[in-house]
């Protein structure tokens, strides 16, 4: 392989993929502990580890059309995860509006959902 300054190499790729594997295993950690009542134990950790991951992908711009197209299939999902978020703003429904911060958590794991499932579905 031919160095090319401003791309990432294999092992460079490979960390930047698996770092989206951590930031869905925070996001779970902050969605179970928002559900079950562990949030406040869990969320400077898991939330900076799931936040970091989300901040770390502007990187992958430098990233190879396999990376890139798994960020923009999670990005759309994540896009109509914003979209209901605000639709049960809109129709105010209580029970969903109430916690702004269980939004944000499930727009979070929507994005590593969908980035996990895209990623376990190419290696088959």
């Amino acid at each position: 392989m031919r160095l090319m300054p401003g791309k990432m190499n294999e092992t460079d790729r490979s960390v930047a993929l698996n770092i989206t594997w951590i930031g869905f295993l925070g996001a779970l950690v902050l969605l179970c502990g928002k559900i079950f009542g562990f949030y406040e134990s869990v969320e400077t950790i898991a939330g900076g580890v799931t936040a970091g991951s989300m901040i770390g992908l502007l990187f992958f711009q430098r990233q190879d059309e396999y990376a890139q197209r798994l960020l923009a299939v999670a990005g759309l999902w994540t896009c109509a995860a914003v979209g209901l978020l605000l639709f049960v703003h809109v129709v105010d429904w209580e029970f969903f509006t109430r916690d702004g911060e269980l939004g944000v958590i499930v727009v979070a794991a929507t994005f590593h959902a969908v980035f996990a499932v895209l990623r376990i579905q190419e290696r088959d």
